[in-house]
């Protein structure tokens, strides 16, 4: 499940008593799903609220700009969708024309470009929730586009349940509260797959998808900063420009984007993990940002705050 605090403290705006956070590493946005651009339990720039009823679990979270990519782990099935008009743009390489909800479970492959800030609500069912493996054909991720009052019920039901979190806490120790809520969530998403041609989305382009998971693995095995292009062309055995179609087609991106992007992330993982006295300086050099100016800049533009400040607000300031 996602972390809403480090092991330190209670995140801002979470209520004590029957709404509680998972103390272990954060590992992911979407629980259970292991991705590269991972934030950290102190990353509270962009964990909003969490909450943890035993049965179900609910969680908003503010997104920057990226490319999420990972594979669902574990028996639990999860749903997901913005809580808002900003989305997504592209869904394991297929672009979409509307808002959506997705439901995974084992074994799904996500593959997400973030192009703006925008915010995920994710529903998540830790034990056996068979009756969304109905919504999901083939086990595979499963999209559903819909029309913007279509998710009207889902993102009140989520607000509710956050804000009576916050506020009145006690309401949710009550004995079947979260298995109440779980049957609200299944009846909402029955009602809304009803009216909607369920698209399942599988890895749209096969070849290059294939081909980016190994450019994914190698990139997180040596680190953004220190890969160079020749030399990931003979790795992965393909050219660059075949390597460059692969990411546009499934990612949106080129390469050059694409590693920016991981370098950046990569930054502030460090920053977030750094002893007190580090220069954020020595960080952007050791991932290869060697003009301070132009880097601080695009982190910002990709986190909304600079650097210093995600070192800062790390160390407790």
């Amino acid at each position: 499940m996602p972390v809403a605090a480090d092991s330190g403290g209670q995140a801002p705006g979470l209520a004590s008593g029957p709404v509680s956070a998972d103390r272990g590493p954060f590992r992911s946005w979407v629980p259970g799903v292991e991705q590269r651009n991972l934030l950290t339990s102190r990353d509270h720039a962009f964990v909003e609220q969490h909450v943890w009823l035993g049965t179900i679990g609910l969680s908003v979270t503010k997104r920057p700009p990226g490319i999420t990519t990972g594979t669902v782990h574990g028996a639990a099935r999860m749903i997901s969708f913005p809580m808002g008009s900003p989305r997504p743009e592209r869904i394991n390489g297929r672009r979409l024309r509307d808002t959506y909800f997705w439901i995974a479970g084992e074994g799904s492959d996500v593959d997400i470009v973030e192009r703006d800030p925008w915010f995920t609500a994710n529903i998540v069912f830790p034990d056996d929730a068979g009756e969304l493996d109905q919504l999901r054909p083939g086990g595979e991720l499963a999209v559903y586009e819909v029309r913007q009052p279509t998710l009207g019920p889902l993102r009140d039901l989520v607000e509710s349940v956050i804000q009576t979190a916050i506020r009145a806490p006690h309401l949710l120790a009550e004995a079947g509260v979260g298995s109440a809520i779980a049957e609200n969530v299944l009846v909402a998403l029955s009602r809304m797959a009803s009216g909607n041609q369920s698209e399942t989305v599988r890895l749209s382009f096969p070849m290059a998808h294939r081909l980016v998971r190994k450019i994914d693995e190698y990139v997180n095995t040596v680190g953004a900063g220190h890969v160079r292009a020749r030399k990931l062309s003979r790795e992965i055995g393909r050219s660059l420009r075949t390597i460059h179609a692969s990411l546009v087609a499934v990612k949106g991106v080129g390469l050059s984007q694409y590693l920016l992007s991981s370098r950046l992330w990569d930054v502030r993982r460090a920053l977030e993990t750094a002893p007190p006295d580090t220069l954020v300086k020595t960080i952007a050099l050791d991932n290869g940002f060697w003009h301070l100016g132009r880097f601080a800049q695009r982190y910002r533009e990709q986190f909304g705050e600079t650097p210093s400040e995600t070192l800062h607000n790390r160390c407790g300031g």
